[in-house]
């Protein structure tokens, strides 16, 4: 199991995943980043949110992917 770290990273701020959770790829934890950056789309409340971007890192630091955070109606469309 390794640990990785989700980060919303935006133009205005960032708020760091200090954290993290445990998978047994790297393919379970895009899989977890797409369901998340999902959520904060639909969570709609908070327009600040889109165009910033959820980035996955491994404990060294480096990022493996990130995921953009849209609108909810372009994610359904």
């Amino acid at each position: 199991m390794t640990r990785y770290f989700f980060d919303l990273l935006g133009q205005t701020r960032s708020e760091y995943d200090f954290t993290g959770a445990l998978f047994s790829d790297a393919q379970e934890a895009f899989n977890w980043a797409e369901l998340l950056a999902l959520d904060l789309e639909m969570a709609g409340d908070e327009q600040p949110l889109i165009g910033s971007r959820l980035g996955v890192s491994r404990t060294d630091g480096c990022e493996l992917f990130s995921i953009p955070i849209g609108e909810a109606e372009l994610a359904c469309a």
